[in-house]
């Protein structure tokens, strides 16, 4: 709490430093509050679908056929308890003569005998978790017919697609207007817990119904069709072509409090956005056996995007047209029976989707805690540790980008399959990827810790993105400007290896394999100053680059009954904090299966066998601070069955 004329630091309104544990402890000044232990690591959830389709034949070689599918998926997210978050707004206040005014603590501060308001930071215990349902409905229609016309093998089909998702506020979510009024009866506390009549008046603030509605729709016409050509010395060269023309619109509907910015602690002030596109692609794919034992394929495909235009509260856009051409040569060498060379080199294209270049400006919360460097100097966060600038979660402005240019890549892969004797099979196989314009979120975090790493004094810094933390009318921090970027040039480079081995028995097949993923190289350039930054074995915007992953099995396998043993294992890598070493992650886990029943398996398991604890990091880019979910489970030993029956 501060007083509110001088805006002199009032400690020990909360019991510092007697801070309630377990959820509430000691910080450098003041109580903290430990939200992770409150954020849902597996989130409930409901999930049912249905297919059904149907073929007639109209006439010899000519099939019809219909589908319809819908899936529906309902899961609740649940979170930490509101903090009392200022992003854009004003602080809040604790009225003179309420009843649970702090009198000893502000008489026991620079502030005796002060009994005006008091400004307020808290987490809104007393308001329970944040609830939310997010429910996903997707329909999909498809009609269509294929068969043989004048000796072309043919398929055409016309579909349409749709996915709505809507999100419900359930409970601990409140509005900024209605919590202000609420505070102002002082029968409300943020000092503690709450009696019966300020449990009430919270409610009154609590924010329930919808909060956004979401629709895409893709309606698609493809046909394709396929023919052998001529004859080779290594069999029939065959070649496939097909054209295929798509139509996306895309809605995002937020509630008016949501794009007004009036939720607490989250949500931001984000906007309706709407889009649409056109797309059209011609494809033609050629094998050709040319000797026995020599197999050569030929691909490209050649993609155009057209009519790309959205709207948002920010205004009405257009992006230029895209197209592009991506061809694909694959080779197929037996030079023995027990040998296989293959290779491929292609390339790829990807345009940005559509709420990547039309989504409106908004505003949110870095993952990590911060200090803002600004108030830091002014003010100082360890004499007056100001809650919305100290050690906290700083906002940010998250931004979409019309000027994106497609995601290019060319991707070339070389390998080999050896199998020296019957039951072993043993592959070496190198790949290499290059992909330009990556489209990749540089977020807030990302840019906050680039500005301390590169801090050249209290205020100032040498990082490429400095100018990207905005000032309010105090000079303190406003908010960050986060955004979607494209990425100059992005490489990776490793091998893919395996081995198997079938070893069969009176009592069955035992079959113990291994397969290993080594990346030798992983670079990104800067998307400011286009300079190359090596990332393989570090934690890199958003997670770890890793070297090498592995999986060892042993199975074992009889008419009716099966079983397997699985070993994951991946090398560490240096940290968050560019100073830390997280230590390797593996896991033991087991399965059984029984098939002694026509059409019936039965499954079961367990995941975790030793219930390992994930690695310690100092990551801060997600809620889950601790561990690193993009990394490590954090579930740990669990069990689970299965039942599958085909009829």
């Amino acid at each position: 709490a501060y007083n509110a004329q001088t805006g002199a630091y009032i400690p020990g309104v909360a019991g510092f430093p007697n801070c309630a544990p377990p959820d509430s402890f000691k910080g450098s000044a003041n109580c903290r509050y430990d939200y992770t232990s409150k954020i849902d690591i597996v989130p409930a959830s409901t999930r049912i679908g249905g297919l059904l389709r149907g073929t007639a034949e109209l006439a010899a070689d000519h099939l019809l056929f219909a589908e319809l599918s819908y899936s529906k998926n309902e899961i609740i997210l649940g979170s930490s308890q509101t903090p009392s978050s200022t992003s854009g707004r004003d602080d809040y206040y604790y009225p003179a003569g309420g009843k649970y005014y702090p009198t000893a603590a502000v008489d026991a501060s620079s502030s005796a005998g002060y009994r005006g308001d008091l400004v307020i930071a808290w987490r809104i215990v007393d308001g329970g978790q944040r609830l939310t349902k997010v429910t996903n409905d997707m329909t999909r229609a498809l009609v269509g017919a294929e068969g043989v016309i004048a000796g072309w093998d043919y398929k055409v089909g016309l579909m349409r697609a749709q996915s709505k998702a809507k999100e419900d506020f359930l409970t601990g979510n409140f509005s900024d207007t209605q919590l202000v009024r609420v505070l102002k009866t002082g029968l409300v506390n943020p000092f503690g817990p709450n009696d019966a009549a300020g449990l009430a008046l919270l409610k009154q603030a609590e924010l329930s119904g919808n909060n956004r509605s979401s629709k895409t729709t893709l309606d698609a016409f493809d046909v394709s069709a396929s023919r052998e050509l001529f004859a080779l010395p290594g069999g029939n060269a065959a070649l496939a072509a097909g054209l295929d023309i798509r139509q996306e619109k895309y809605l995002d509907g937020y509630s008016e409090i949501a794009g007004s910015g009036d939720i607490v602690g989250g949500s931001g002030t984000a906007g309706k956005v709407s889009g649409e596109r056109k797309t059209m692609g011609l494809y033609a794919e050629l094998n050709m056996p040319v000797i026995k034992n020599l197999e050569l394929n030929a691909a490209v495909r050649a993609d155009r995007y057209t009519g790309a235009t959205g709207s948002s509260r920010d205004g009405s856009f257009s992006s230029p047209n895209l197209s592009s051409t991506s061809p694909k040569v694959g080779l197929r060498w037996t030079p023995m029976k027990e040998l296989l060379v293959r290779g491929s080199y292609g390339k790829g294209f990807r345009a940005p989707a559509l709420d990547n270049l039309y989504a409106p400006a908004s505003l949110t919360n870095t993952g990590g805690n911060f200090n803002d460097p600004y108030y830091n100097t002014a003010v100082g966060c360890a004499g007056t540790p100001n809650t919305n600038y100290c050690d906290t979660q700083l906002t940010v402005q998250n931004n979409s980008n019309r000027n994106l240019k497609p995601e290019k890549s060319k991707t070339a892969t070389v390998g080999v399959v050896f199998e020296p004797m019957k039951d072993l099979s043993m592959e070496v196989g190198y790949f290499s990827i290059k992909i330009t314009d990556g489209i990749k979120s540089l977020s807030g975090d990302d840019i906050l810790k680039d500005w301390y790493k590169n801090q050249t004094g209290p205020t100032t810094s040498s990082s490429v993105y400095a100018n990207r933390l905005i000032k309010n009318a105090q000079g303190y921090l406003d908010y960050v400007k986060a955004s979607l970027e494209n990425v100059g040039q992005a490489t990776a480079q490793g091998f893919d290896l395996a081995a198997k081995y079938r070893v069969r028995t009176d009592i069955g097949t035992f079959t113990p394999a291994w397969d290993a993923t080594i990346v030798t190289k992983s670079s990104e350039t800067n998307v400011v100053t286009g300079d190359v930054e090596d990332n393989l074995g570090k934690y890199y915007l958003g997670g770890p680059i890793i070297r090498v992953k592995q999986n060892y099995s042993l199975d074992w396998d009889t008419s009716a009954w099966s079983a397997g043993v699985r070993y994951f294992r991946q090398s560490g890598y240096r940290d968050y904090d560019e100073v830390r070493h997280v230590p390797k992650y593996d896991l033991w886990s087991l399965q059984g299966q029984y098939k002694g029943v026509k059409n019936l398996v039965l499954t079961a398991g367990v995941l975790n066998l030793l219930n390992k604890k994930p690695p310690v990091t100092v990551q801060e880019d997600y809620f889950q601070v601790g561990f690193d979910p993009t990394y490590a489970d954090v579930k740990g030993r669990s069990f689970y069955v299965r039942a599958n029956y085909k009829f």
